[in-house]
């Protein structure tokens, strides 16, 4: 992380949120936290950007005429499709999410998706991202919004006894919009354990040396600076500690993940941690023309489920499976007519993927109906609103109390639940 990046990921709180922080600060020492009912689960989201093709990876087999008609050119051979039942069957390049669910460790949940749904990558994600009406802009995350009840004095005295680690860390680059509060951003950006070697606090020195009018901003930097560095010091302590019990595949999926692993396995209080995975905008050549079962989305898919079972595996093997629980999901899924560049255009709707241990259902939800006769452009209807899956997460694996819940949501009424444990 060089001085440049640091101002800009600090600075990406605004001057209100700065002045907010200052604000609540409280003596040093105190130990935040109010969690209705603690318990030690984690949650790992992974987004699939782009917009996955849920048509192409959990194919509604009972509809096959309907789909060649729309969709002959991206579609498997029938004979290779991983039947699950008269309704469903898996892409043949997603054997290995077939048998997650066939263990009881994946859910698939179809139709997920909002109320007038949005084509552009951007406003659709910062919708699943918020948890927002589709019509309404909102600037905190839903997961945000969850740890600014639960940890409501963050960032200060954070690290402490209790809370020695990241709330969230995220893989990759940047941190996630789903983990920003009203005032300040939860979680930690890591993108490799190589990360930690860098001189954070060469660059705490440089920030303190600037001069003028802005004493609040500088304190506010500083205070940052400390933060990162004390996150840091925890992460580099959990990866000494920490190990991964197999062997990943070869993608950077697998790689990521089994970072996480090998801090879960090191007894990281992390609650949450987000990756994401790219891709999966496959307007053209989604799949070779010469050989549909192939292509750009099968490799996807089958990195997708060759790292989640080697994660799980993984969690299995050290003893914390019971502990981790996970969400694959997208911004949208695709059109259900193909296009004529052996690709799919932005839909709406897509299915929902849970994992974990012990799942009580392995299918939820109504199967695609896909008619002969559709309009240009059409997509997935909606079926179950993607704020359903968060209230279940919030509710029986956090085991936030609803009053709590309904914050969250800025509601006054709870959503349906979907028995998902």
């Amino acid at each position: 992380m060089n001085r440049d990046t640091f101002i800009r990921d600090v600075l990406r709180l605004g001057a209100v949120g700065a002045t907010n922080w200052l604000a609540q600060k409280v003596s040093a020492g105190v130990i935040s936290g109010a969690l209705d009912n603690e318990n030690d689960h984690v949650l790992v989201l992974i987004q699939l950007i782009g917009g996955n093709d849920g048509l192409n990876t959990i194919i509604p087999i009972n509809h096959w005429d309907q789909l060649v008609l729309h969709r002959g050119n991206v579609l498997p051979n029938k004979k290779d499709v991983i039947q699950c039942n008269n309704h469903i069957g898996f892409h043949p390049s997603a054997k290995a999410l077939h048998d997650l669910m066939q263990q009881q460790k994946m859910c698939i949940i179809q139709g997920v998706g909002y109320e007038n749904p949005n084509r552009s990558h951007f406003r659709s994600m910062d919708i699943w991202n918020t948890a927002s009406p589709s019509n309404q802009y909102w600037t905190s995350g839903w997961l945000g919004r969850y740890l600014d009840i639960i940890h409501p004095n963050y960032p200060t005295a954070y690290p402490n006894i209790k809370y020695p680690d990241p709330l969230v860390v995220s893989i990759g680059n940047d941190v996630a919009e789903t983990c920003q509060g009203n005032s300040h951003q939860f979680s930690y950006a890591l993108s490799s354990f190589s990360q930690l070697t860098e001189k954070i606090g060469e660059q705490h020195r440089e920030i303190g040396e600037v001069s003028g009018n802005y004493n609040s901003l500088i304190d506010f930097l500083s205070q940052s600076a400390k933060l990162t560095n004390a996150l840091s010091g925890s992460i580099n302590t959990l990866k000494q500690k920490g190990k991964n019990y197999i062997t990943y595949p070869n993608s950077e999926l697998a790689a990521q993940l089994g970072m996480v692993a090998q801090l879960i396995n090191a007894g990281a209080k992390t609650k949450v941690y987000t990756l994401t995975l790219g891709g999966f905008d496959t307007h053209a050549y989604q799949v070779d023309k010469d050989n549909s079962n192939e292509g750009n989305h099968p490799s996807l898919l089958r990195m997708l489920g060759d790292s989640l079972t080697a994660f799980l595996e993984d969690l299995k093997r050290s003893g914390n499976h019971k502990r981790v629980l996970g969400m694959v999901y997208s911004e949208f899924g695709r059109q259900i007519k193909s296009n004529k560049s052996f690709g799919t255009d932005h839909g709406d709707a897509a299915p929902v993927f849970i994992f974990g241990d012990g799942l009580k259902h392995q299918n939820i939800g109504d199967t695609p109906n896909i008619l002969e006769e559709l309009p240009d452009q059409a997509g997935i209807n909606t079926n179950i609103d993607f704020k359903q899956v968060y209230f279940e997460i919030l509710q029986s694996w956090f085991k936030l109390e609803q009053s709590n819940i309904n914050k969250v949501f800025m509601a006054k009424d709870s959503l349906q639940k979907l028995q998902i444990f």
